[in-house]
């Protein structure tokens, strides 16, 4: 045995140590499919993706809720409260939705040079904007409806502390 192969033979121990690491990792992609998204990993780009559609469910959220509370305010029960925001509610949240959707479908679909880095990022923009349709407009109004408390009136007293004046 040479001095040489014996100064070769550690050196190939990593490089099969990181294929080896490779080969799980590929193994680990395939039994857990919710790693990857659109044939893609769960990268940066993606992930830009997602902050951008909590960023929009928020909104949505918010305002379906503040406009049942100003319905409720108003005298309508809660039940119709949240219908009446819902309702108000439906057209913009479906244009807002209907222009990302098709603005992030060249990116989804990977036209364009170079655009395979950035299809992670669309196909979880299409989804998740098809995803957050649903939540804004059924589980945010429902869940709205389960949860909130009834308008508490205010008395007399308090009217006066605040300085309202009935008319």
């Amino acid at each position: 045995m040479t001095a040489s192969s014996t100064l070769a033979a550690p050196a190939a121990e990593p490089a099969k140590a990181e294929l080896s690491r490779a080969a799980r990792f590929r193994r680990y992609l395939r039994r857990h499919p919710s790693v990857a998204i659109g044939g893609g990993l769960l990268i940066l780009m993606a992930l830009i993706g997602i902050i951008m559609l909590i960023g929009l469910v928020t909104k949505n959220g918010i305002l379906i809720v503040e406009f049942a509370n100003q319905r409720k305010r108003a005298g309508l029960s809660k039940v119709d409260a949240v219908h009446a925001a819902a309702v108000a509610r439906l057209r913009p949240i479906l244009m807002t939705s209907l222009a990302m959707v098709l603005g992030a479908l060249p990116i989804a679909l990977a036209l364009g040079s170079a655009a395979g880095s950035r299809k992670s990022m669309g196909v979880a923009v299409v989804g998740g904007l098809l995803f957050s349709g649903f939540l804004s407009l059924y589980i945010v109004p429902a869940a709205y409806a389960y949860l909130s408390r009834p308008v508490r009136q205010e008395t007399t007293e308090e009217q006066a502390l605040l300085g309202v004046t009935a008319h």
